[in-house]
């Protein structure tokens, strides 16, 4: 099994007009609290500039981006993980954006108002040094 120092992960976020997909590096060795994470690699599709757009085509379409982006992970000798995450752009951005502010208390939530309603939940995990 690999380890956490080497593996990245394809996300996928659907919002508004956009599809974007990327990979992203926990950098893990830098910083476990995943402070130092990074997006290496990103697609994007904005389906709404076009006409006709059907739901079969946003499938195929998001295929082809996560494979490609698949494919130039391990190009590059990462290791994809083996899921996908998927969400909304809010819910990420105002959720991870406060993992700084939230080290002393063991929950905390997120809620979005605005071209659609959306919530997440997020736990403070410790990370055991030992591992």
């Amino acid at each position: 099994m690999q380890s956490p120092d080497e593996t990245c992960f394809v996300r996928v976020v659907v919002g508004g007009p956009n599809i974007r997909a990327g990979v992203a590096q926990p950098n893990l060795k830098s910083a476990r609290d995943l402070l130092k994470a990074k997006i290496w690699k990103l697609s994007l599709w904005r389906h709404s500039d076009e006409e006709g757009v059907k739901r079969e085509q946003v499938g195929k379409s998001l295929g082809q981006m996560i494979r490609g982006l698949i494919a130039a992970a391990r190009k590059k000798d990462n290791r994809p993980a083996p899921f996908i995450g998927i969400g909304g752009p809010a819910l990420v951005v105002q959720g991870l954006s406060e993992i700084p502010l939230m080290g002393d208390v063991p929950s905390w939530g997120a809620l979005t108002v605005g071209t659609g309603l959306g919530h997440a939940c997020f736990t403070d995990r410790k990370l055991d040094d030992k591992r």
